[in-house]
């Protein structure tokens, strides 16, 4: 709604050690990424320090427009071998009303994967998608069950302007989870997720003090 509050669409697990020059340099991935893609997408223009020490502003261009060359994709994901990224003007979003958190687990990483496939089929976009197949083993790192597929794990949001939006898109998923055979592993692992996706960025920044 205009006037309401607005956040950036880039969440990544290094945030408590992360700068938005790296981020936007190595076009980074975010836990929001399914919805507002990478940083680079959410770049608008920039400024930056070239080799010869010329310092250059890219302009706002219109994404929808053939406009000629887009010089601010040209410092996007390049490691700053172009220049060095100084001042950046980033797009934002509208703050969601609703936001849910869902732990689900399947019984093979392919039926997970697949149902995901089926999310997007359904036009359905979660606002993060973070699926892995854990590795079986056990404390000291002796493996339980050698070559025996781990649990496959999905940890998604949704997101939407209302929670009458979210329980329309809530009905499908639990359809689409159901036929690949998925479980709910409860609103507390969802939410533990959720609350812990930037500790291994916490733990790093920990170690360098």
């Amino acid at each position: 709604a205009q006037g309401g509050a607005m956040f950036v669409g880039h969440d990544p697990w290094s945030q408590p050690v992360a700068s938005v020059g790296g981020a936007i340099s190595t076009n980074g991935v975010g836990y929001l990424a399914a919805k507002y893609g990478p940083m680079g997408r959410q770049v608008l223009a920039l400024e930056v320090v070239l080799p010869t020490g010329e310092v250059v502003r890219t302009r706002v261009l219109p994404r929808n427009v053939s406009a000629g060359l887009d010089m601010t994709s040209l410092f996007i994901g390049t490691d700053g071998a172009f220049g060095v990224i100084t001042e950046a003007t980033i797009r934002l979003f509208p703050q969601p009303e609703e936001r849910r958190h869902y732990a689900l687990e399947f019984p093979s990483f392919p039926n997970g994967f697949f149902a995901i496939c089926r999310f997007a089929a359904e036009g359905i976009v979660p606002a993060m998608v973070d699926f892995f197949e854990e590795d079986r083993t056990e404390e000291g790192g002796q493996s339980i069950d050698p070559g025996a597929p781990g649990r496959a794990v999905l940890h998604m949001s949704l997101e939407g302007s209302s929670s009458m939006e979210v329980d329309a898109l809530e009905g499908t998923i639990w359809e689409i989870v159901s036929n690949y055979s998925g479980k709910d592993l409860g609103p507390e692992e969802a939410q533990r997720f959720w609350e812990q996706r930037h500790s291994s960025g916490e733990n790093y920044a920990e170690e360098r003090r």
